[in-house]
């Protein structure tokens, strides 16, 4: 299990003023505002709820998150995922997931094992909304903070998609850290802010100011020539499909675009006289470049298709790209390579853009308070 020593104790310690500059900020109070609205929500009424769940249920619980915000229509992508797991089976594993009596590395695997396109990040908030004390939050911005805290390699993993005693590491790695946090004084800090002591709902917000920190954006700009994580297929294969829903595309997973050919992610638009307009994007991590070629061929034949993007790392892309040199012209103007690492910075920039976005309240938001 992770432990911390002096150096890493220095780090946390270095980093307190921004810690205690972000708990003296807007962004905190409403930040905080909204996780205690949360956490009532899922405590008190949801338990409720969950024996005749509703489509409205569902949305109003996903739009509540922040693990939802990355996404620019919350119904959407709601729907989808009720489309994709059934409401009752939804409710079943929301009751399982909220079972305080039932290990927490069990429930986790069991829920993202069992409900698509709901990972860790939306278990996770679930959890520690549900129970602080014992249950952390892992998303892009706790990755990101245990990086620039030098905490990472304590956990011997940087990706989004963890199982259960992954997620035991890092709630213990977590508390580790809250200890730390109260023998520095933090709880002095929090108190003026009407909070009594340092759960991992705290250290999740400490995490947090540590990622968003003007530090931690100059040392992400250098890292940028390297991955900083581990490439994980489906990690990314979603981020494409979450990036196409920030520019306003309907988008599907898993995707069976001609005969024989199923694709990774699909955006799809109607453009004025050009009627339906596709991308096909596919994610190549290992395994026969040749079949991805053949599968992105197949791909075309569908008519609506304007474009086969190939993702993956740049020694990988300039193979696909030796591969086709001999290919029909056709299909080499049609196929666009894209980095991997470009694909999650467009993600995290447009992310950061989207939530900037949403403060203004610009859009409806069906669950607002009168």
């Amino acid at each position: 299990m992770p432990k911390l020593d002096k150096k890493h104790i220095e780090k946390i310690q270095k980093s307190l003023p921004i810690f205690i500059d972000y708990l003296d900020s807007q962004s905190f109070e409403e930040l905080h505002s909204q996780a205690l609205d949360n956490a009532r929500f899922i405590r008190a009424e949801l338990p409720k709820l969950l024996n005749s769940f509703s489509e409205n249920d569902f949305i109003e619980l996903f739009a509540r998150l922040w693990s939802s915000s990355m996404f620019k229509n919350v119904v959407y992508r709601a729907n989808k995922i009720i489309t994709a797991n059934g409401l009752e089976k939804i409710a079943s594993e929301i009751e399982h997931l909220l079972d305080r009596n039932a290990p927490v590395e069990k429930r986790f695997n069991r829920f993202i094992k069992s409900i698509k396109y709901l990972g860790a990040a939306t278990a996770t908030e679930i959890m520690c909304l549900n129970e602080p004390s014992k249950c952390g939050i892992w998303n892009t911005k706790s990755i990101q903070g245990l990086i620039r805290l030098d905490l990472i390699d304590l956990l011997g993993f940087k990706h989004m998609l963890i199982n259960g005693s992954q997620y035991e590491k890092f709630n213990q790695l977590s508390k580790e850290i809250g200890d730390i946090l109260i023998k520095l004084g933090v709880e002095q800090e929090l108190n003026k802010h009407g909070i009594a002591s340092v759960d991992l709902m705290i250290v999740d917000h400490f995490l947090y100011s540590i990622s968003v920190s003007e530090e931690a954006k100059i040392e992400k700009q250098k890292r940028d020539s390297d991955l900083g994580f581990e490439f994980i297929h489906n990690d990314v294969r979603d981020k494409v499909a979450q990036i196409g829903d920030f520019l306003g595309f309907d988008y599907e997973v898993e995707f069976k675009i001609a005969h024989g050919a199923q694709v990774d992610v699909i955006w799809r638009t109607k453009i004025g006289n050009l009627g339906i307009v596709t991308y096909v994007f596919e994610v190549h991590k290992s395994g026969s470049i040749d079949s991805l070629i053949l599968n992105l061929m197949k791909a075309l034949k569908n008519p609506t298709v304007h474009k086969v993007i190939a993702i993956s790392d740049r020694e990988q892309l300039n193979q696909i790209e030796k591969e086709t040199e001999e290919l029909d012209e056709k299909f080499r103007r049609m196929l666009v390579l894209w980095d991997v690492i470009d694909v999650i910075d467009a993600w995290e920039k447009l992310k950061d853009v989207n939530e900037l976005i949403g403060k203004l309240g610009l859009t409806a938001d069906p669950f607002a308070k009168s």
